[in-house]
């Protein structure tokens, strides 16, 4: 619970009493330990025999506040994620994030274009 209530690090070791080494120690195991059932559970769902395959596909728009104080305006992100109907298995959720963007540029190009909003 202290690992996902934001707990920092150095209060997580003091309640657990424990180093901070062990604590990333115990982290690690978890992560481990997490991808190994991930993988098993993966390594099975494509040997399932199936006679119909249902996907079930869902769009949402997530509000992000502002990136910064001087550009106070919301960001909207798009994700599409798909997911089999029975077993639950995500197949896929994607984002329109683009980490290579930079802001300049985009508002550079928004500006030549007239897409700009001149109380951004």
């Amino acid at each position: 619970m202290e690992i996902v209530s934001k707990k920092p690090i150095r209060g997580i070791a003091q309640v657990a009493e424990l180093s901070p080494k062990a604590v990333y120690d115990k982290i690690d195991f978890i992560y481990t330990q997490c991808r190994g059932f991930a993988g098993e559970r993966e390594a099975r769902a494509h040997r399932i025999k199936r006679k119909y395959v249902r996907l079930c596909i869902d769009r949402q728009d997530y509000l992000i506040n502002w990136q910064s104080r001087k550009k106070r305006k919301n960001i909207q992100f798009t994700s599409i994620c798909t997911v089999e109907g029975k077993t639950g298995y995500v197949l896929g959720h994607h984002l329109n994030y683009d980490p290579e963007r930079n802001q300049v540029e985009v508002d550079d190009a928004a500006r030549i274009n007239g897409d700009f909003d001149s109380k951004s």
